[in-house]
């Protein structure tokens, strides 16, 4: 683990900084960016309005969405990475949970966003790839067992939680614990819908499969 270079004087302006920073290219709207670029609706407008990956994947095929889901795992992944060699992994904490926050709290598109999940998952890469790694296994075994991306999403939550506690994560526990919260929380209509067995599954919209072949 990268030993903490700084003084404790400066301890909290570089978290903050590092909190503020990450925010900064968390909040950055990739798939309405994205949208814009290809000529594609905005998401906000179509499917269930989300700005995600899954939404984008529903509206305008899986290329369209892998592509939102790297770019938002990077805004979740470089701020972290970069954070950790610049000011050691509490600073790495900061930068991903900014991240985060920024994502699901745009304040370009009035700080609404989307629910963190790519995002999410690029920060806990950047703080402990292994536990990422199986939250990515984990989701994609829900997937393939319900083609529910809510559910996928939320055992992944579970799953990095327990991860992180497992490790005694000490540097990163708080952050990991704080988004699987939110996470859950702006998944509280998905959760409802799941337990009334109306949640919409995972596939890709007639225009999307018509421009796949």
């Amino acid at each position: 683990m990268t030993p903490d270079i700084l003084g404790f004087d400066r301890v909290w302006p570089t978290l903050l900084t590092a909190l503020i920073a990450g925010f900064a290219l968390g909040a950055t709207p990739t798939a309405i960016l994205l949208a814009r670029a290809l000529g594609l609706p905005d998401p906000r407008t179509i499917g269930s309005g989300n700005i995600g990956a899954s939404n984008m994947a529903r509206s305008a095929g899986w290329r369209v969405g892998l592509a939102t889901l790297l770019f938002d795992a990077a805004k979740g992944w470089l701020p972290a990475t970069a954070a950790f060699f610049l000011a050691g992994p509490l600073a790495a904490g900061c930068a991903g949970f900014g991240a985060f926050l920024g994502h699901c709290f745009s304040p370009w598109i009035g700080f609404k966003g989307g629910k963190g999940v790519a995002t999410g998952f690029g920060a806990l890469i950047a703080w402990r790839w292994e536990v990422g790694l199986i939250c990515a296994a984990a989701w994609l075994a829900v997937a393939l067992l319900t083609r529910i991306a809510s559910a996928s999403s939320l055992t992944a939550a579970a799953v990095a939680v327990m991860g992180f506690f497992h490790l005694n994560e000490g540097d990163y526990l708080f952050f990991v614990i704080g988004m699987a919260a939110i996470l859950f929380w702006r998944h509280a209509a998905n959760i409802g819908r799941l337990l009334r067995g109306e949640e919409p599954k995972l596939a890709l919209s007639r225009r999307a499969r018509s421009a796949d072949g």
